[in-house]
């Protein structure tokens, strides 16, 4: 029955699968691979609660991995952990653990699982010392477990360059994924006696004859100038010349044996010849078949020596490139990135990859671009579709990003990401409410999505709720200490609130985590200024360009500064170059009226003021102040 059950579950029939398992344990409720089987079906059903409860009293190995996976989706950290540490160091485990792999213990997992699992648990927990022990451990034996080097990232631990951190225990991807014998494609515990024994017994897979010419031109193919292939011929050449004198002997003496016993049988000659000449051709055919048996074993040693080699490189690529995006380098990522073969470079985690790090510059057209191409690639990929929708906020795509949040609710509304990109288009709109009903609702389907809270803070503190903002913000930080953005939120929350200081605090702060930022570097550099270090903040703006040259903010406040220095040639310049970026964004506009406004040109200034009203009436109350003041009428906010 478990092998019906097995089968089951393989064709993807859960409620038949789980009908048997209940059947099979309720022939001996007390067999705890029977519960296994049945937890299995209920937590491959997505019953999660019921494969924890199933599994809450069971000891063996297999039983408390999965226990402890259904702790992990229950947010159950470490009662998890705690179980799966007490069947950890058991010695009857411990050569399964290692990757020995059988018959009976199949359904085992291997040690790299166990140690992934066990970093999950201990980082939900808050446990960060163990989750990066656990995790280091578990990426030395199996630089597949992406999920393990990920954590790293979204730790911070991960090291782009060995020059970053040289006296710090961070992760290299140089070392995780290097390219040697040792991370082959190969069974685990596989060693030379084993191969041996494998050869000996196995069947031959070429015959002689024209197959052999076909393993030199694969050989040649390859590129190999000394390779055990082409020496391995050259031995096959020297047999079949050898065979040919053998023949040609044997030949002679059966012609002589012929002449001298010319009194034997005809009928008992022929038949003993034949036999002869049978027996010697089998013998020569076995051993030309080992020889090419064993030539095609050298073969896919190399084939599987350059496949290898080929994955490792396109990972370590990868992943020093999500190690960059990690510390926020998102130059050096684009590089590493744009490095990749054209097949991975269109793929849509990639192209989400290269738009979210032109989004970290504020190169919000180039995003956009890349993340339209990743989204018509893989209309049904959700991941990363809410940077997508902030994006089109800033650029104010209303139109596309409404039909964005229509296509993913249709597709699938318990998806968190959709809600998130309705609650922006609502929040284009200032409809606060509606933004915070579908920022809720993510929350409710995911609440750990670190970024569904950080949107919460700044709609709250649009509609004035700076309590509920604040909340908000501490939640994301929470769940994600390293969110810089929950951070800049808090400090706009204490600059809303006159608290200066610790606003300036938490600006610095989110600059630590993330100092390639140009939007934080002009907010540091707003807060500088209000605190009356005008130099440093200047400073900060002139860096935030250099850092993002392109990026709206950091030339809108480098050219503020200009018209307040009163050098109004350079900031009208400097703010008709910033009109070609962002022809949408009204503040623009008003500091190009104010501009012209200064320099006595009421036509022009009237001009763009009416186009800031056109685009967002919100701004008819800083527009009559820009009218009303004699000089300086930008809100200096």
């Amino acid at each position: 029955m478990e092998a019906a059950i097995w089968q089951q579950l393989e064709n993807h029939f859960y409620r038949s699968a789980t009908f048997l398992a209940e059947r099979l344990v309720a022939m001996d409720t007390s067999n705890e691979n029977s519960k296994f089987v049945l937890a299995t079906c209920y937590y491959r059903s997505g019953q999660i609660k019921s494969a924890y409860h199933i599994l809450k009293k069971t000891e063996s190995l297999k039983c408390v991995f999965l226990f402890a996976r259904c702790c992990l989706d229950l947010k159950l950290y470490v009662e998890g952990k705690t179980r799966l540490l007490n069947v950890w160091p058991r010695p009857e485990v411990t050569d399964i653990i290692l990757g020995v792999s059988s018959s009976s213990n199949k359904d085992v997992p291997d040690r790299a699982a166990v140690l992934c699992l066990l970093g999950h648990l201990c980082r939900g927990a808050r446990c960060e010392a163990d989750a990066r022990k656990y995790y280091q451990e578990c990426l030395k034996l199996s630089p597949f477990m992406w999920e393990a080097f990920e954590a790293f990232c979204q730790m911070g631990l991960i090291k782009a360059d060995r020059e970053r951190n040289p006296e710090e225990d961070d992760v290299d991807p140089d070392l995780i994924f290097r390219t040697n014998k040792e991370h082959m494609l190969r069974a685990p515990c596989t060693d030379i006696q084993n191969s041996r024994k494998v050869t000996s017994t196995s069947t031959p897979m070429f015959t002689r004859g024209e197959k052999g010419y076909h393993i030199t031109r694969r050989a040649k193919n390859l590129g190999l100038k000394q390779s055990p292939i082409s020496s391995s011929t050259q031995q096959i050449d020297h047999r079949e010349k050898k065979r040919r004198i053998s023949t040609e002997d044997s030949s002679a003496i059966s012609t002589l044996d012929d002449d001298h016993c010319r009194a034997r049988s005809p009928r008992d000659t022929r038949l003993s010849s034949h036999m002869d000449i049978d027996e010697e051709f089998a013998q020569e055919q076995q051993q030309s078949e080992n020889d090419f048996d064993f030539e095609t074993k050298e073969e896919k040693e190399i084939k599987n020596m350059e496949v290898h080699t080929e994955i490792m490189t396109l990972l370590k690529k990868v992943a020093k490139g999500c190690a960059y995006m990690s510390y926020y380098e998102c130059r050096s990522a684009l590089d590493v990135f744009k490095t990749l073969p054209k097949e991975q470079l269109e793929s849509p985690f990639i192209l989400c990859q290269l738009a979210k790090a032109h989004f970290e510059l504020a190169e919000y057209d180039t995003a956009c671009g890349y993340f339209d191409q990743a989204h018509r690639a893989a209309p049904y990929r959700h991941e990363d579709m809410e940077i997508y929708s902030t994006v089109l906020w800033h650029l104010r795509k209303d139109n596309i990003q409404s039909a964005l949040a229509n296509e993913l609710l249709e597709f699938d509304r318990r998806s968190p990401q959709a809600w998130i990109t309705a609650g922006n288009c609502f929040s284009r709109r200032h409809e606060h409410q509606n933004a915070l009903k579908c920022f809720r609702r993510a929350i409710q389907l995911d609440p750990s999505f670190t970024y569904a809270h950080t949107l919460s803070g700044h709609e709250n503190m649009a509609n004035r709720n700076y309590d509920q903002a604040m909340t908000h913000f501490r939640k994301a930080l929470t769940t994600n200490p390293r969110h810089y953005n929950a951070l800049y939120g808090l400090a706009n929350y204490f600059l809303t609130c006159g608290k200066r200081d610790e606003a300036e605090q938490h600006y610095r702060k989110a600059l630590k985590i993330n100092p390639n930022s140009a939007v934080l570097l002009c907010c540091y550099g707003k807060i500088l200024e209000k605190l009356g270090r005008s130099e440093e903040a200047h400073s900060m703006y002139e860096k935030a360009c250099q850092r993002s040259p392109r990026a709206p903010l950091a030339l809108f406040k480098r050219a503020k500064a200009l018209f307040k220095q009163e050098d109004f040639g350079r900031a009208l310049q400097e703010a008709q170059d910033l009109l070609h970026l962002a022809p949408q964004e009204p503040k623009i506009h008003v500091l190009i009226g104010t501009i012209f406004k200064a320099r006595g040109d009421r036509l022009n200034a009237n001009k763009h003021f009416t186009r800031a009203l056109d685009i967002d009436n919100q701004y008819s109350l800083r527009i009559r102040e820009a009218i009303e003041r004699p000089s300086f009428g930008i809100n200096r906010q």
